[in-house]
């Protein structure tokens, strides 16, 4: 029990701290302007998703989390909340879990009652390729694929409207 209550500690700091630093820089939004390299990756049940298959059908959110990231974990109700009221207006909530197994992803989602779909960035690829420095990272893409929101909290309803109706 002390060693578990260690661990728990120890993922606790070390989440608030990756959360402190992400939040102490500021994203630079006007680097990150334009549109995002097309990635594919596998949802649990292997199916393979792209960011591509979304771009003038659907806006997307992108959020990039870890199971060990108290702020995700904290957002899921958020999410789900965003995933249910925006998702029949056209926007795609897609979660991007980083560099963790299946079973461990798995069961985060039954245990945490996750209802938007997951994919699995195992290698890290799209992390990198994006430049994405700390957990959570949420990306509004438009429905013509442009950025318009690239922050470490998740967009307010203002902007998540704002981008639905430009469709």
């Amino acid at each position: 029990m002390i060693v578990k209550n260690k661990i728990f500690r120890f993922l606790g700091i070390t989440s608030l701290f990756f959360m402190l630093v992400g939040m102490a820089q500021p994203v630079e939004f006007q680097k990150k302007q334009g549109t995002l390299p097309d990635f594919s990756l596998p949802k649990l049940n292997g199916q393979m998703v792209s960011l591509s298959d979304f771009k003038g059908k659907n806006a997307v959110l992108l959020v990039f989390f870890a199971t060990w990231c108290l702020p995700c974990n904290v957002e899921v109700p958020q999410l789900n909340q965003i995933h249910r009221e925006y998702s029949p207006e056209g926007l795609t909530l897609l979660g991007v879990d980083f560099q963790e197994s299946k079973n461990q992803v798995e069961r985060w989602i039954k245990d945490r009652g996750v209802e938007y779909p997951v994919v699995l960035d195992q290698k890290g690829s799209v992390v990198m390729e994006y430049g994405i420095y700390s957990v959570p990272t949420n990306i509004l893409i438009n429905f013509d694929g442009e950025v318009t929101f690239w922050h470490n909290v998740l967009p307010d309803a203002h902007v998540l409207d704002s981008v639905l109706q430009k469709k």
